[in-house]
């Protein structure tokens, strides 16, 4: 059973210059395609090899038979033994036919094609193009017509003289005028030859036009041997078939490059004998033409086509072509890379029937844009690519392609990978934010530690339960402000985490109970973590916002209510998705998947930009997203997310698991926060608000305090003779000397010596993992007891290896 193809193999592929015309190209070819499976038996055409046929798209029936009808009864025989060569053996298919005609001009059709086989030689199909080579035919019979308007001339010329010699002695001087004023003015080089006794052939006349040809007159060539005229090497081939004609009487024939009067040319020779002998012997007439310009034109056309072809599968830009049915005519070396998939699968099928998921996309719209005549583009449009193993990010332009009569015949699609400009113009976000949050962090920080300390005291003697209930009220707006900063921080990627081992099960059983408040009664909550899940280095808090924050977005997803399900999994290397871009090892993975509106493309694309959000005015900052992935990336994992519209959206954070052993429980942390402390405590803070309020907080503790505004007022008190178990530190201070700094010269001058550094925004400030432990600004003052309960817990030879 065969079938017709819709479309075809790859045409020329297009001049990657914008003002080159593809689809003008194509069909001012008329490139029809054929391909035939040897196994089945099945042929399967494109749409213009029906055209070129001279056939409907619609005809039914066996293509072969259908073709061999189509072509010449004189040819049929030639051409059915041709393809059943090429089926034989693998190699290229070459084949030209006359087309049956039922009036008017003849055609002509050209087969190019090549069998293929299998891997066990045994040839399994044939594809090629077909081309109407009428013009080109007509062309060559043009020219043929030309010659054969020359062997009439010679004829009538040869007759000419047969009657002359009959009549020679009394018409001669007027049968000789009138013959060589034919000879002389003939367009063609005409050249008369006498063959000699020995075998060689001399000149005895010759034309205007050919002794333009050679350069020379008349008299430096009559009389000479061709020999001596062309040489011994250019004169072979011509007296070969000089000698041929005299042996047989037929007409002989060839083409060749020759260079006369230094310059080379193409040439069409015929030999004719003259039909009796004059003088004794017999002579030739020789009809030659120069098919320079001809065989020029055609050299250029097949460097051109060869040029094109280049160009085309070379081109860093994906091009795909497509008819008007939206089947694959071109698909080039480009957009094989960028999208995975082989020519051979993508060729003669439909856009759809190959990507089906095309068809409500917005690249399904864009092809069928195009096909009614309108451009349409694409822009930061995101895929997986299959042969990169990543996602890519490109840009689309689709164009209507028309014939000459300005009829659309189908669509060219250009693809341009912008993945790396986008990584950049991404980075290039990034660091402006972290730019933007870390020039206000510290001084924002500093601010919300002195309110937040005031107020905590405040709260703490006041016996009003108005005034408590404010200084609250005033704590939790001030613990939003400093949530908001860890948020920019996080995103920026500059916001010092404190990662200890934790069981992720654990942490999101620990706040359930807000994270079913935090969404309401319409949505079910289901949360499944995974048996024996592995432990994970993060920082608990940040952690748990993160949850919080992925769990608001489902909620505010899905305003009809809905269901939010968390769940855990341990993750594998070689479970890792290809182009999350984690470092190889073990990771838990943690989603949140809701069954919400979902999110578009356009819309996914942008989640993770900074300050991006779709929802009203005064409901998202555009933080929520971009500071989950920054804080997954700054634990050492990824983020990926995948949504649908309509069906909902899943949001994977990947952790490393942790190495170490499990920190201190919560338990210990919470005895801690509860301990009231003793011992001396040197306080180094250049802000003065803060500074007051640390002292407070640490005397409300328990502590006696020392206090110096920056590093060398305090390098000044220890060296002094006071008693000092702690030394407490702002990271960044004025003077030139950093918190780090000021900690190792005073566990120079008193080693063992506890430190706890405290900052607002460390940046490149921040000290070497596990050198100094810190706390950050705002903290609050049972945090506050908490570390020092535990810093102070520590024997000092702790601290001494430490400090080794």
């Amino acid at each position: 059973m065969t079938k017709s193809l819709r479309a075809s193999q790859p045409a020329p592929r297009p001049d990657p210059s914008p003002d080159f015309d593809v689809g003008a190209a194509l069909e001012a070819g008329e490139i029809g395609v054929w391909e035939w499976d040897l196994s089945t038996g099945q042929m399967r055409w494109s749409a213009q090899m029906f055209r070129n046929l001279g056939l409907e798209a619609t005809a039914e029936g066996d293509l072969f038979s259908l073709l061999l009808e189509r072509i010449h009864p004189s040819e049929q025989q030639r051409v059915a033994a041709g393809f059943a060569e090429s089926r034989a053996r693998p190699g290229p298919v070459r084949l030209e036919a006359r087309l049956a005609s039922s009036g008017g001009e003849p055609r002509w059709i050209g087969f190019l094609g090549r069998t293929v086989a299998g891997p066990d030689g045994v040839p399994t199909r044939m594809h090629g193009i077909a081309v109407d080579s009428t013009r080109r035919r007509r062309r060559i019979e043009a020219g043929a017509a030309a010659l054969s308007e020359s062997e009439r001339r010679l004829s009538e010329l040869n007759q000419r003289l047969q009657e002359l010699a009959e009549r020679r002695s009394r018409q001669l001087e007027a049968s000789r005028a009138q013959i060589q004023a034919i000879f002389d003015n003939s367009p063609d080089w005409l050249t008369l030859f006498r063959a000699t006794a020995d075998g060689r052939f001399v000149y005895v006349d010759l034309n205007r036009a050919t002794e333009r040809a050679y350069g020379l007159s008349y008299d430096q060539v009559v009389g000479h041997t061709v020999e001596e005229i062309l040489g011994p090497e250019q004169a072979q081939l011509p007296l070969r078939l000089m000698r041929e004609c005299i042996r047989t009487g037929e007409n002989q024939r060839y083409t060749a490059r020759r260079t006369m009067a230094g310059v080379t040319r193409s040439i069409d020779v015929m030999f004719v004998r003259v039909p009796e002998q004059l003088d004794g012997g017999y002579h030739i007439m020789a009809t030659a033409r120069d098919t320079t310009e001809r065989d020029d034109m055609e050299e250029r056309l097949r460097r051109e086509r060869l040029l094109f072809e280049l160009i085309i599968e070379n081109t860093s830009e994906g091009i795909i072509v497509v008819d008007n049915e939206l089947r694959h005519l071109l698909w080039n070396a480009a957009i094989e890379n960028i999208n995975g998939q082989p020519r051979e699968a993508v060729l003669g099928k439909t856009v759809f029937e190959v990507f089906p998921h095309f068809a409500d996309n917005p690249v399904g719209d864009a092809w069928r844009a195009a096909l009614k005549g309108r451009r349409a583009e694409m822009r930061d449009y995101r895929f997986f690519s299959v042969t990169r193993g990543a996602e890519i990010v490109y840009d689309a332009d689709f164009t209507p392609l028309y014939d000459q009569d300005s009829a659309i015949i189908g669509a060219i699609c250009i693809l341009r990978d912008i993945t790396e400009r986008h990584r950049i113009e991404h980075l290039s976000k990034l660091e402006t934010v972290a730019q933007l949050t870390g020039g206000v962090a510290h001084d924002f920080n500093n601010l919300l530690t002195a309110a937040m300390g005031s107020l905590e005291m405040i709260a703490r003697d006041s016996r009003d339960r108005r005034t408590t209930s404010l200084a609250d009220m005033a704590l939790r707006s001030i613990d939003r402000g400093a949530q908001l900063t860890q948020q920019l921080l996080a995103f920026s990627r500059r916001q010092a985490l404190r990662p200890v081992s934790a069981d992720l099960n654990e942490l999101v059983a620990e706040i359930e109970v807000l994270i079913r408040r935090a969404v309401g009664e319409t949505i079910d909550v289901v949360i499944k973590g995974a048996p024996a899940l592995p432990r994970c280095e993060v920082d608990p808090a940040q952690f748990e916002a993160a949850v919080m924050n992925l769990v608001i977005n489902a909620r505010d997803a899905m305003p009809a209510g809905g269901r939010v399900r968390l769940t855990t999994r341990k993750l594998a290397s070689k479970e890792i998705p290809a182009g999350a871009g984690l470092r190889s090892g073990d990771y838990v993975a943690f989603t949140v998947e809701d069954n919400g509106e979902g999110m578009p493309p356009e819309v996914a694309a942008r989640a993770l930009e900074p300050f991006y959000t779709t929802k009203e005015i005064g409901k998202g900052s555009g933080l929520g997203l971009s500071t989950v992935y920054g804080f997954a990336t700054q634990s050492g994992g990824g983020l990926h997310i995948d949504s649908t519209p309509g069906a909902g959206t899943s949001v994977t954070l990947y952790l490393p698991v942790a190495a170490a052993a499990p920190d201190e429980t919560r338990q210990e942390r919470a005895a801690d926060e509860h301990t009231k402390g003793s011992g001396s405590i040197l306080v180094v803070e250049d802000d003065g608000d803060v500074r007051d309020v640390s002292i407070a907080i640490l005397e409300a503790l328990g502590y006696r305090t020392l206090v110096a505004g920056n590093g060398r007022e305090a390098i000044e008190v220890l060296r002094g003779p006071d008693t000092i178990d702690l030394l407490f530190t702002d990271l960044v201070m004025p003077g030139g000397m950093s918190g780090v700094t000021l900690a190792r010269e005073a566990q120079a001058i008193r080693p063992g010596l506890r430190v706890l550094l405290t900052t607002g925004y460390a940046g490149a400030d921040a000290p070497p993992t596990a050198e100094f432990p810190i706390i950050s600004k705002p903290f609050r003052s049972a945090e506050l007891g908490r570390v020092i309960a535990r810093l102070l817990r520590e024997p000092a030879a702790a601290d001494a290896q430490r400090q080794g």
